[in-house]
């Protein structure tokens, strides 16, 4: 049985965010797991998962999946990069969202709210 308190996963679309992850957080051991390439570091009571899922929202949301399957996380941090529609927020910045919204540019449909709680 493991004394960890905390697992928290980072989904990470792009090779420069899992770099990136990797690099910042001090993460090691790389190595595949279904098909996609993860790092972690486990110190004290917590555990940090960095995978490289790909590009889309299929790939990260099956990724998603597979580190809540495999790790039983906590936390999934997207990594990724978003666009904004108010010029307040900066490369860099981290949002926190009270609600999210899926709106898919295929169909022009807005898929409906998913709450954050």
């Amino acid at each position: 049985m493991s004394n960890t308190e905390i697992k928290i996963g980072v989904i990470c679309p792009l090779d420069d965010e899992y770099d990136a992850c990797t690099e910042i957080l001090g993460l090691q051991n790389e190595s595949e797991l279904s098909g996609r390439i993860i790092s972690e570091r486990k110190e004290n009571n917590i555990e940090v998962y960095a995978v490289k899922a790909g590009v889309g929202e299929i790939n990260c949301s099956s990724t998603t999946q597979l580190v809540i399957d495999k790790f039983n996380t906590d936390f999934v941090i997207d990594a990724g990069v978003a666009g904004s529609l108010t010029k307040d927020l900066d490369v860099l910045d981290m949002v926190c969202a009270e609600h999210s919204y899926e709106y898919d540019p295929c169909s022009g449909k807005e898929l409906g709210k998913i709450p954050s709680d």
